[in-house]
């Protein structure tokens, strides 16, 4: 598959669970950014290591909370915090 390249997102997140959404999020990110994957994946996922050693991105893993997954969500969506 090849990704779209998109730079200046400084955060990505997959939380979904979607091989395809883990896809994106790599490409997207800005140098010095960081990927946030908090989700349990059934299937493998590629990370292309290419990507975060180029651009100096951080990738950080952990499995989703029921309770603070949404309410980071609906922080996200809410304008409290000023992303651009």
């Amino acid at each position: 598959m090849k990704a779209l390249v998109y730079h200046g997102l400084d955060t990505t997140m997959e939380p979904i669970e979607i091989p395809t959404s883990f896809d994106i999020c790599q490409p997207i990110v800005t140098t010095g950014g960081h990927i946030a994957n908090v989700s349990l994946h059934g299937s493998p996922v590629q990370l292309n290591l290419d990507i975060p050693w180029e651009q100096n991105i951080t990738l950080t893993t952990c499995l989703a909370d029921p309770v603070t997954t949404p309410m980071l969500l609906k922080t996200g969506t809410s304008g409290k915090l000023q992303a651009k």
